[in-house]
C-alpha cells in the first residue's frame, strides 16, 4: 500500500475472487461479496482506490464502461471545488453518469446541494467528492448503458439534426461488442459537434476543445460567482 501511495497510484487492477485481493468475491466459485473481502482488496478499498476486476477487462462493454467511470473519477479527484460555483459546474457535468448508476442517491445529492446556502465550506466539498466518487466507482449494466445511450443519443439528434445509423434502439438486441462499438461511435460524434455524451462525460484528448456544455458550465460558472459575491 505504501509503494503505491509513494507512486501517486490511483487505480488498481485486482483479481476478483482472489483470497487475498478480492473484493466482491473471495472465491470465483461464488458471486456475492466476500464477507470479509480479501485482506489486501478491503484495504485498497477502504483507502478510496478506483478496483477495477481484471476479468471485466474481457468483456468490451465492460472495459468501456470502467475506462469511462475512471477517467470520470479520476477528473473528479482533482477538479477545483473552492466555491458554490465551481462544484455547481462540476455537478453539471457528472450529473447525468450518477443517475445511471445510482438514480436514487443522485437525485437526492442534487436536491441536497441545491438547497446549500451561503459560501461553500471544504467539509461540503469533501463530502460532496467523497460521494459522487463513491457513485463512480459502481458499475453499470447493459440496460443501463443502452438507455443512457439512447438519451443521449436522441439530444444528438435534436442539436445537430443528424443521424447516426449505426446507433441501435434500446429494444433491438444485440451483443456487447456492438454495443461497445456503438458507444464510441456515439463518443466520437459528439465531441466532433462539441456535445457532452452525458454518460461519458470526461475524455482523454491530446488538444483542448471546448464543448457547448463546457460554456454553459463557464456561464453557470459567471453566474454563481456573481451570486456569492452579491451573498458575501
Amino acid at each position: 500500500l505504501a509503494v503505491l501511495k509513494r507512486a501517486g497510484i490511483k487505480a488498481f487492477v485486482y483479481m476478483d475472487g482472489s483470497p487475498t485481493c478480492g473484493v466482491y468475491r473471495t472465491t470465483l466459485k461464488k458471486q456475492s461479496r466476500g464477507k470479509p473481502p480479501g485482506v489486501f482488496g478491503s484495504l485498497l478499498f477502504d483507502q478510496g482506490f478506483f478496483l477495477i476486476p481484471a476479468l471485466d477487462l474481457q468483456s468490451p462493454l465492460r472495459w468501456w464502461d470502467w475506462r469511462r467511470r475512471l477517467l470520470a473519477w479520476l477528473w473528479l479527484q482533482d477538479v477545483s471545488l473552492s466555491s458554490r460555483a465551481e462544484l455547481y459546474a462540476v455537478w453539471y457535468r457528472l450529473k447525468f453518469i450518477c443517475q445511471e448508476l445510482d438514480n436514487v442517491q443522485a437525485r437526492t445529492l442534487g436536491h441536497d446541494i441545491a438547497g446549500w446556502k451561503g459560501k461553500l465550506t471544504q467539509e461540503q466539498a469533501d463530502a460532496f467528492r467523497l460521494q459522487v466518487g463513491d457513485m463512480l466507482r459502481q458499475p453499470s449494466n447493459s440496460a443501463k448503458m443502452m438507455n443512457s445511450l439512447w438519451k443521449n443519443y436522441s439530444h444528438y439528434r435534436k442539436v445537430t439534426g443528424q443521424n447516426l445509423p449505426e446507433i441501435n434502439s434500446p429494444e433491438q438486441l444485440r451483443n456487447v461488442t456492438t454495443i461497445a462499438k456503438e458507444m464510441l461511435i456515439m463518443e466520437r460524434a459528439a465531441a466532433e459537434a462539441g456535445i457532452v455524451f452525458g454518460t461519458s462525460p470526461v475524455l482523454y484528448r491530446g488538444h483542448s476543445r471546448k464543448t457547448v456544455s463546457d460554456r454553459k458550465a463557464e456561464k453557470i460558472l459567471d453566474q454563481l460567482a456573481d451570486n456569492e459575491s452579491a451573498e458575501e
